[in-house]
């Protein structure tokens, strides 16, 4: 849960999601908190919260290198993905990443569905308002049979503590028309 509050943080401020209950209560303190709740999250399960920060790392680069976003690191968002899965793989095991992932590819395609209509009417790139509905409605399932058939209690675990966090974490309220999502 430690861990999902850290990817929840990163997200919303690479979004630069001025909604974000999380961004708006720790202002400029978003940092050492970060780090702070990222090095508690490690010390509970070290292989556990480094293949979540990984996964969740790389799931959300590859939806930014379909925006054609270069990262300062000036690899393309795929290309840091991969490396960093290669790292998780070496650091975690392949096993534990690829639990993980699947399950971290489920909460982003659950949470695209989630916020399709509203994504769509704004103009905000997702999974589901760029594949369209039914593909991220299989991508779901497919990821989901994929943790499942690996590690269902962890699986099951992971998905909904990232509602738990979504949910108290969210927009405070959603106001205007266009994008609270940022680039690089």
């Amino acid at each position: 849960m430690i861990m999902g509050v850290v990817i929840k943080i990163m997200d919303d401020y690479l979004d630069a999601d001025r909604e974000s209950r999380l961004i708006t209560y720790l202002s400029r303190a978003v940092l050492p908190y970060s780090l702070l709740l990222f090095l508690v999250g490690l010390t509970i399960d070290l292989r556990l919260g480094a293949a979540l920060f990984f996964t969740a790392y790389a799931v959300g680069m590859v939806g930014r290198g379909l925006d054609g976003v270069r990262l300062p690191s000036r690899l393309s968002p795929l290309t840091e993905s991969i490396g960093v899965l290669l790292c998780g793989a070496y650091f975690c095991g392949w096993r534990l990443l690829l639990t993980v992932g699947a399950a971290m590819v489920a909460v982003q395609a659950l949470d695209d569905i989630i916020d399709y209509s509203a994504d769509k009417g704004l103009g905000i790139p997702s999974w589901a308002t760029r594949l369209g509905l039914i593909p991220a409605v299989l991508i779901l399932a497919i990821a989901i049979g994929t943790g499942i058939s690996l590690a269902p209690i962890l699986t099951a675990q992971i998905i909904v503590c990232s509602r738990v966090i979504s949910l108290l974490g969210g927009p405070m309220i959603r106001v205007g028309k266009g994008s609270s999502r940022g680039e690089y």
